[in-house]
């Protein structure tokens, strides 16, 4: 008899300010995919190192992680090795990061075999605030590969596979018709979801049930 309501995260609040500068080189000829939060060993991080190392021919493809954690040093001496198109920088601020998502094409989210079943990735939330598409490394069965195709605001790989990861970074990046109608759809799920004045509506409503 105990009801249960279930109320998003919502986007880090930042400062209104738009940045004109950023400490990171981005190219509007590169097709550029960014990763940025905890680089941990739950973010499926392995699986995009190998999928640059296919795509190693292709310097007009960039891949940057930002943030730290404890992969990041495997991740990055392995990158190197492979001669991958991947770029580290350090952990950046909420603004600063805000507008590197407002700049690149696609914010990559990775979840390890079964991890979501456990894990919602609240840094989806932030990158569909920003307008910026994104693409999903989940089992293909999960709620949230669903959401992600259904309200059109990414695409979705297996996790694990490395080749298919690659394969679909070189399709988009060939053909970026999709890309205008992606960043309105993201926004437009921000707005309905994972907006402030969603969530404070729904603790509004279930505290004063």
């Amino acid at each position: 008899n105990v009801k249960i309501e279930v109320i998003n995260n919502f986007s880090l609040p930042s400062g209104e300010t738009l940045l004109k500068n950023i400490p990171i080189s981005l190219s509007d000829d590169v097709f550029t995919v960014l990763f940025a939060g905890n680089i941990g060993r739950f973010q499926d991080l392995d699986t995009v190192v190998s999928a640059m190392e296919i795509l190693s021919d292709n310097s007009n493809i960039e891949f940057i992680f930002m943030g730290e954690g404890v992969e990041k040093d495997k991740l990055k001496k392995r990158a190197i090795s492979t001669g991958g198109n991947v770029k580290f920088v350090s952990q950046q601020s909420i603004e600063t990061a805000k507008e590197v998502m407002r700049r690149v094409d696609l914010g990559y989210v990775g979840l390890s075999k079964d991890v979501v079943r456990y894990a919602y990735p609240s840094k989806i939330m932030t990158y569909l605030e920003q307008g910026c598409p994104v693409l999903v490394a989940v089992e293909k069965e999960s709620d949230l590969a669903y959401d992600v195709l259904s309200c059109k605001y990414g695409f979705t790989v297996e996790n694990g596979d490395a080749k298919a990861l690659a394969y679909l970074l070189l399709k988009l990046s060939k053909n970026m018709n999709w890309s205008k109608e992606m960043k309105q759809s993201a926004l437009d799920k921000s707005n309905a979801d994972y907006s402030i004045d969603v969530a404070m509506r729904k603790w509004t409503k279930l505290l004063v049930a």
